[in-house]
């Protein structure tokens, strides 16, 4: 994914938004479709807002200690109640 909508701090061009691939939820978006089509449409309106939710995303799955897949089951499942949460 590519986005040329920033402008360099110092040449005042735009530049290429790069994936940061060494992230510790990169892996994620590497094996899971859904989570790779989440991600790409969120970064379409700001790749930096994106990075920063799959972050916490991340995170969030770590503490409970679950998979993406079943976090998408849950959801599924009881949406009203995940919202609420």
């Amino acid at each position: 994914m590519l986005y040329s909508g920033a402008r360099g701090a110092r040449n005042g061009r735009k530049s290429e938004w790069r994936m940061p691939t060494r992230a510790k939820w990169y892996h994620l978006y590497e094996e899971n479709e859904d989570f790779r089509i989440w991600f790409d449409n969120l970064a379409r309106g700001s790749p930096t807002t994106a990075v920063e939710t799959t972050r916490y995303l991340y995170r969030y799955l770590k503490i409970r200690e679950i998979t993406i897949d079943e976090l998408t089951t849950e959801i599924k499942e009881d949406q009203e109640m995940f919202e609420k949460r």
